[in-house]
């Protein structure tokens, strides 16, 4: 009886250990493998309708910053021509706009290079009517131009952005361009998912008003902005996106007012503490450039 009683006992021992063991195993392999999945990408209707030039919209480059031929660009206006020729398109609907800021300059408390518009979705009001592309918000062409780049997606952090760049001016061979950096604040749901939500390709003619993109805005975001800016390929610094008329930009004001830099009140300006570099048309600092 004493010897089965051992046996018994050290069958249990052996039992457990494996038990142990094998669980063990279990969580590790679990770890491992789930740490490579991404959650589960949002159901997205991609049929569009009504798209023009639809056959060309779809197909995107992956080209980097080298500008575009010559031929594409040559009717662009000398970048000048902004100073006195505004526009009185926006990036998006401004009904849409939940807040923002205009473009913080190097002589700002808190600079920052680029104006910011967000589209939070903390109601989940986004998508509206569907699960559709086209039923969030539309992104708009801000004037006659060329799509000078488009980056269907490029890793912010840890999260994933898309964007555009519309050329709008030509100085020499250095294209200007308004840059759409489009950032829903979250990684991106799964590969190529940013794809279908912009409808232009690198070299397009668009004219203003034109839909270049819907912005994916995801549910209960409260971070998701574009950050916009004029950019010129080969010109490591950004400057003011000056080009709106005073009438659009009283419009965007109450989006921002109130906001304080270093204590100050940031007043009605496209452009903040601006130094000389950032200055789209001069080579002048300005301390409300508008």
């Amino acid at each position: 009886m004493k010897i089965y009683m051992d046996i018994l006992r050290r069958s249990s021992i052996v039992i457990l250990l494996t038990i142990l063991v094998f669980s063990l195993v279990i969580l590790i392999f679990s770890y491992v493998i789930g740490s490579n999945i991404r959650p589960p990408a949002p159901i997205i209707d991609y049929s569009v309708t009504n798209w023009s030039t639809s056959s060309t919209r779809m197909t995107l480059s992956t080209k980097s910053t080298e500008s575009m031929s010559n031929n594409s660009t040559d009717e662009l206006p000398d970048l000048s021509y902004w100073k006195t020729n505004k526009t009185d398109q926006f990036l998006v609907d401004m009904a849409n706009v939940t807040s923002g800021t205009p473009f913080l300059g190097k002589d700002a408390e808190k600079p920052h290079s680029g104006a910011h518009l967000l589209i939070t979705n903390k109601g989940n009001k986004w998508p509206v009517g569907g699960s559709s592309v086209t039923n969030y918000p539309p992104i708009y062409a801000v004037a006659d131009g060329v799509i000078d780049r488009v980056t269907p997606t490029l890793k912010v952090g840890l999260n994933d952005r898309y964007g555009i760049n519309l050329g709008i001016a030509k100085e020499g061979s250095t294209v200007w361009s308004l840059e759409y950096s489009i950032e829903p604040m979250v990684p991106e749901p799964s590969k190529d998912f940013y794809l279908p939500f912009v409808l232009v390709k690198e070299g397009q003619k668009v004219k203003k008003g034109d839909i270049i993109a819907y912005f994916y805005v995801p549910q209960k975001e409260v971070g998701t902005h574009i950050h916009f800016e004029l950019i010129g390929n080969g010109v490591p610094t950004m400057k003011v996106p000056n080009i709106f008329t005073p009438e659009l930009l009283a419009t965007f004001y109450p989006k921002y007012i109130g906001l304080k830099d270093g204590g100050k009140v940031v007043p009605n300006c496209v452009g903040y503490k601006v130094q000389e570099i950032e200055n789209p048309f001069e080579s002048v600092k300005v301390d409300c450039l508008n």
